[in-house]
């Protein structure tokens, strides 16, 4: 379990799926295409997507096609929610509709009304090498507005140009919207007419980081995770199946728990911390893509134009007959007492309890686990980020003893029966990421 500075975190927000044909929404003089669908009577926040497409030296990539498709689906064939195209700075926007593709309505409704998605744009570079910019993200599509997002937030993804195929070159110069002459003939026509195909790899579970909890002297502690909570975790991609990143630009999206799980709340310690996993699941795909003529009269899905592998979270792993999906990690007792405070603490974040009181955080971001789950294939190892925020189905709590009994205190420097408590980013009282105890 590694912890991420909170300034770097690059997530994929997995939520639930579900989208399908969409109405569009544009940044600037872009233009549009989506399926003859009636636009969703009250749309949420959340039912718009945006982004901006850069080539590798930072310029925006004009008037190129960006095709929106679920990331995961049970279909081989997903069916596209739905094009938009970018304006002259390279932005774009688009909102869901009422109805969507099956497969899509399927996936959404299967995690409560979210839907995972993935924009991919094309262009050519100065060599004729065809580029590939991706972002991923998650979308509402349930009725209504989603529950549990007061801390919830979606940057516009930022897709970069690189590489579509495997042993090309990397992407240099400027990338401009056209096909490029070096791929297989049948490609050149409209990149705009491609179509995905999914062949899945490999389906596993790993237990997966989503809170911890910690408690030192005459405290209990506790982390509790039930139905509601949403945990973002990266999405990884791969050209080769071999080199791994997280997901592209930044983008960000969100698992939800669509079952009910639950830690102990409090009830842990004294001189307890331990991390707490969920057993999530995980898939790979292979995903590319194909040409298809005008209107799909013909398609050849034999000839690859662009190709990228994935790993996507599928949701709670709950196979039943008595699986317990969630349970106690590795220790992290080591950040707190006198050696977390001498090696981690910010005086500024620290309080201090009196015996009898109870702290809960259920507010603000959680911590960014780097490591939250690893995904072993073969030889090649690829680490997925998590971050689960706080909320009153995901809450980090601690509760001290009404014993009257004192010690002598290492940070005040007197005989005293006062815990103390500190954030790692702010006061306990104003919701950090995570707290610890002496």
């Amino acid at each position: 379990m590694e912890h991420a500075h909170p300034r770097m975190r690059k997530l994929t927000r997995l939520a639930p799926a579900a989208v399908a044909a969409v109405s569009l929404i544009l940044l600037g003089t872009a233009t549009t295409t989506s399926a003859a669908v009636a636009p969703r009577a009250a749309a949420s926040p959340f039912s718009t997507l945006q982004g901006v497409v850069k080539s590798p030296n930072g310029e925006p990539v004009a008037d190129a096609t960006v095709l929106i498709y679920p990331i995961d689906s049970n279909s081989t064939n997903p069916g596209r929610i739905g094009t938009v195209t970018t304006n002259s700075q390279g932005n774009w926007s688009f909102t869901l509709p009422a109805s969507l593709p099956t497969d899509s309505q399927a996936e959404a409704s299967a995690n409560g009304g979210w839907l995972n998605v993935i924009a991919t744009a094309f262009g050519s570079d100065g060599a004729s090498e065809e580029a590939e910019a991706d972002g991923t993200t998650f979308a509402w599509a349930g009725q209504g507005n989603p529950a549990n997002t007061a801390t919830l937030v979606r940057p516009p993804m930022t897709m970069i140009m690189g590489p579509a195929l495997a042993g090309e070159p990397p992407v240099t110069g400027a990338v401009i919207a056209r096909t490029a002459s070096r791929l297989p003939k049948k490609c050149r026509t409209d990149d705009s007419n491609w179509r995905v195909k999914l062949v899945t790899v490999w389906n596993k579970h790993e237990w997966t980081d989503v809170g911890e909890y910690h408690a030192w002297w005459e405290a209990d502690g506790g982390f509790t995770y039930t139905r509601g909570a949403m945990t973002e975790v990266s999405t990884d991609y791969s050209i080769n199946g071999s080199v791994w990143h997280a997901s592209l630009g930044g983008s960000s999206g969100t698992v939800y728990d669509n079952e009910d799980a639950s830690s102990d709340g409090t009830g842990n310690g004294p001189y307890k911390a331990n991390v707490i996993q969920v057993s999530l699941k995980y898939r790979d795909k292979d995903r590319y893509l194909y040409p298809c003529s005008l209107n799909n009269q013909t398609c050849w899905p034999s000839v690859h134009c662009a190709n990228h592998y994935w790993i996507v979270q599928r949701g709670l792993y709950n196979p039943g007959h008595g699986w317990q999906y969630i349970q106690t990690g590795p220790s992290v007792l080591k950040l707190d007492g006198m050696h977390g405070w001498h090696c981690c603490a910010n005086p500024d974040y620290w309080n201090g309890y009196r015996p009898g009181y109870q702290h809960c955080n259920s507010h603000g971001d959680g911590v960014t686990y780097t490591k939250g789950a690893t995904i072993g294939l073969g030889p090649v190892t690829v680490d997925i980020e998590t971050e689960t925020g706080h909320s009153t189905d995901s809450e980090q709590c601690i509760s001290f003893s009404h014993s009257t009994k004192t010690r002598y205190n290492e940070i005040r420097k007197y005989r005293t029966d006062e815990h103390e408590v500190w954030g790692n980013d702010a006061l306990p009282s104003n919701n950090p990421e995570v707290f610890y105890n002496y």
